[in-house]
């Protein structure tokens, strides 16, 4: 797995019918990794205690405070987290030719179809002037230099 940032970020641990919120640092952030893996070694390193008994994962703090206990699902020991009823925390406005190219240069009338069509999120195409024609360098230079399969 390839990470692209670090930074910090507050999770929800379950306690029962609480929740308590714990702060992780130096958080890696990954494309590849559709979801949160806590290191159970980074916790041992913090001060953290972690046990496994029950089919739970009950953690308590540095100074003895229990933080939470997470139950076990299908053999991991996983949070559901409701999902979120709106977030607007990528939306970019982008010209077609910025969003063309991100797309790995395809075609224009796909790339505003998949914004048009909502199949793309959190991406908005800036309004382009009418008459300005979409030109894009490398796929003419791609264009003419291809040779065909024999």
């Amino acid at each position: 797995m390839t990470a692209v940032v670090m930074g910090e970020m507050t999770i929800n641990v379950p306690d029962g019918a609480d929740v308590s919120q714990l702060k992780l640092t130096e958080v890696l952030y990954s494309l590849e990794v559709g979801y949160t893996l806590v290191s159970v070694g980074r916790l041992d390193e913090k001060g953290f205690e972690v046990t496994f008994l029950g089919g739970k994962c009950t953690i308590k703090g540095p100074n003895g405070e229990r933080v939470g206990a997470v139950p076990k699902s299908k053999g991991l020991y996983h949070v559901a987290h409701d999902e979120p009823k709106t977030a607007h925390i990528a939306d970019e406005e982008l010209t077609l030719d910025q969003f063309h190219c991100q797309m790995g240069h395809i075609s224009v009338g796909v790339a505003r179809c998949l914004v048009n069509n909502s199949l793309v999120t959190g991406v908005y195409l800036e309004p382009k002037s009418s008459g300005e024609p979409f030109f894009c360098e490398s796929c003419m230079y791609a264009k003419a230099t291809r040779k065909p399969v024999i």
